[in-house]
């Protein structure tokens, strides 16, 4: 079965919701981009490590979290990274950085 991003954001959010991650309703939009941020960085040390079989786990953790607190704040990220897509397709080779 395939599913849309917003489909999968949609279904990541619900979960995370029963699984107690939204209590009343709302969650600290600080506190859960540094929740991403610590993927990455976990992500980063599997890495430095060759823990290549983790990898994958880490990068799919980063992806669950944004997609939940784009979903729990009512962003549509399907159509914003279709958007930044379409824009980044005008930008210069390397976005004009030299070197």
């Amino acid at each position: 079965m395939t599913r849309t991003l917003k489909e999968l954001a949609e279904e990541i959010h619900r979960t995370a919701v029963e699984k107690g991650f939204w209590e009343g309703g709302s969650r600290n939009f600080l506190e859960a981009l540094m929740l991403i941020v610590s993927e990455a960085a976990e992500c980063c040390e599997a890495y430095r490590k060759q823990q290549n079989d983790k990898i994958p786990d880490e990068l799919a953790d980063i992806v669950i979290r944004t997609l939940d607190l784009a979903e729990g704040n009512g962003i549509d990220i399907e159509s914003a990274v279709l958007k930044k897509m379409e824009f980044n397709r005008t930008r210069p080779y390397k976005h004009g950085k030299i070197a």
